[in-house]
């Protein structure tokens, strides 16, 4: 169930990945952007259903986000699970919070920089994953969220479940309604 003192929005969800992936720090946090900015560069919302507690991002593969296998870095893919699981819980709350726990399932190799040119074997690379986060349950305080990791070609490659202590009044700015 939605907070009623709060204003959930895809506005407030895109306002927060905006302020994650790359755009200034807000007052007062601490220099050390340069892991959201290496490790989600370029990550950008596709979708949002409020109805579902469902946000959908994607995420485009580059040598920053790769391990020596030239797979996608099991580090990159927990920060997937806890930032886009965060936009779930504000599209469903209003307000962010602080992570209490986070669990990740890998079950496939996320590889490559881009699709094979000669239309090589499916799945071989991938350019792109999608990351779709649902909210299971968001209470007063307390939420849960399910995300989900796949390849461009389809595959599931990581299943995330996100805890988070929801904060008591939301802290991401909505948009002010514009005067008519």
């Amino acid at each position: 169930p939605r907070r009623e003192d709060a204003a959930p929005s895809a506005a407030a969800v895109g306002a927060f990945l905006a302020s994650v992936v790359g755009a200034e720090a807000p007052p007062g946090a601490l220099a050390f952007g340069k892991f959201d900015e290496h490790a989600l560069a370029g990550l950008t919302l596709v979708s949002t259903d409020a109805a579902a507690g469902k946000v959908v991002a994607r995420l485009p593969l580059g040598d920053s986000k790769l391990n020596r296998f030239r797979t996608l870095h099991g580090g990159c893919t927990a920060t997937l699970i806890d930032v886009v699981g965060t936009c779930a819980v504000i599209l469903e709350s209003g307000a962010g919070g602080v992570s209490q726990s986070l669990s990740v399932d890998y079950l496939a190799p996320v590889a490559g920089l881009k699709a094979p040119a000669d239309g090589g074997a499916a799945g071989a690379t991938t350019p792109f994953v999608y990351v779709t986060a649902t909210a299971l349950k968001v209470g007063r305080s307390i939420a849960v969220v399910e995300v989900r990791l796949h390849r461009a070609d389809g595959v599931l490659a990581a299943i995330g479940r996100l805890v988070k202590h929801v904060a008591a009044t939301p802290r991401v700015a909505t948009p002010a309604p514009k005067e008519p």
